[in-house]
């Protein structure tokens, strides 16, 4: 039940895995209790950013993955206390800090559950995570759960690349590790596209000397308001994404990247804003095109509709004659990501929901 109604659960939609199992956890035996640390801080912070931005006014399913090792020690501790932090019992300290004074005083479910083995996943899983069908000629390679494939998403998306490095800024406030490594791997597709399209020097030579020297794209760029990417090849950026009929040519390319985590609460709200700030500005004349990572519109088919009637909504407001704004256009698009978590194209979103939902 979820405020009072039956919810049937949609597990892959809903699935945020906490991955213990790397070497840059450690594991430490106190006087009283069992700890989990990555540079010295506790997991149970992790813990709480995952369930708070992952699950707002949702249900979600959390899997923590640990070593075989570590079963006997952290079963009878850490787990208790994971459980505590998300649902403290009632009338603790903790829990009198939940809510406002017109929040209700139910606090939130959390059990356990065991997997089961017997899920058959859809054979083209990787759509909802890389953007598009994968090679699955050899199965042993690709996973065949849906954490699995999760932790496989997000183990290329930290792959070691120099170029979203040395591209990208971070964000001086809150920013998601997500949101970042998304907003990097555009980057680097956008500079990769127009070395293609500049036929000269090394890439290398291209970014130092060229791309970084005469600002021709930017992250967290300009201020009040700030873009994830601003871009302004000349002739290079429509191999990257169908350039619309209604934006100039010459226009420049902003991305904003939006990864939805506790957005459903508000209707994804943030959408509309991402774009409405950037009205009557000196963005105006640019094509926007907001980023949304595939398993976002992978949920439901209803979800993604309203996504995409959202982006239509906007540019419908600004098509009208008598509409109180100027520009700029936008665009909403999914990356489209290879096996290693290169960004290989920016696909409008429409035609990955037509692919994920319409299929004969």
């Amino acid at each position: 039940m979820v405020a009072g109604k039956p919810k049937i659960p949609d597990i892959s939609g809903a699935v945020a895995t906490f991955d213990l199992t790397g070497d840059e956890w450690e594991l430490e035996f106190r006087a009283d209790s069992v700890r989990v640390e990555r540079d010295g801080k506790d997991a149970l912070e992790y813990v709480e950013a995952i369930v708070e931005t992952g699950f707002a006014g949702d249900l979600g399913y959390l899997v923590v993955n640990i070593p075989s090792d570590w079963a006997d020690p952290i079963r009878g501790d850490v787990f208790e206390r994971i459980h505590e932090r998300i649902a403290p019992t009632p009338g603790t300290d903790a829990s009198s800090t939940i809510g406002s004074e017109n929040a209700t005083t139910d606090l939130p479910l959390v059990t356990r559950c065991h997997p089961d083995e017997n899920i058959q996943l859809p054979a083209d899983a990787s759509v909802y995570w890389f953007g598009q069908r994968m090679d699955l000629d050899d199965e042993s390679v690709w996973p065949d759960t849906i954490e699995g494939w999760e932790d496989r998403f997000d183990r290329s998306l930290r792959n070691l690349d120099w170029l979203p490095t040395v591209l990208t800024e971070e964000h001086e406030g809150n920013e998601s590790t997500e949101h970042y490594l998304i907003k990097g791997a555009t980057a680097g597709l956008l500079v990769r596209a127009a070395h293609d399209d500049a036929e000269s020097e090394t890439l290398e030579e291209y970014v130092f000397e060229t791309v970084l020297r005469n600002d021709e794209l930017e992250t967290e760029s300009g201020e009040d308001p700030c873009v994830d990417v601003h871009a302004s090849f000349d002739d290079a950026l429509d191999s990257c994404i169908p350039w619309p009929d209604e934006v100039d040519d010459s226009a420049d390319l902003v991305i904003e990247v939006e990864t939805g985590r506790g957005e459903g609460s508000t209707q994804f709200r943030k959408f509309w804003h991402t774009i409405d700030r950037l009205a009557d500005d000196e963005y105006a004349d640019d094509f926007v095109c907001v980023v949304v990572p595939p398993r976002l519109l992978a949920k439901t088919k209803k979800q993604a509709e309203y996504l995409c009637k959202l982006v239509k909504l906007w540019n419908r407001r600004v098509d009208l004659t008598e509409s109180d704004i100027e520009g700029p256009y936008a665009r909403l698009a999914v990356p489209v990501f290879d096996e290693s978590g290169s960004c290989q194209s920016l696909r409008e979103a429409e035609a990955f929901v037509e692919e994920v939902y319409d299929r004969e």
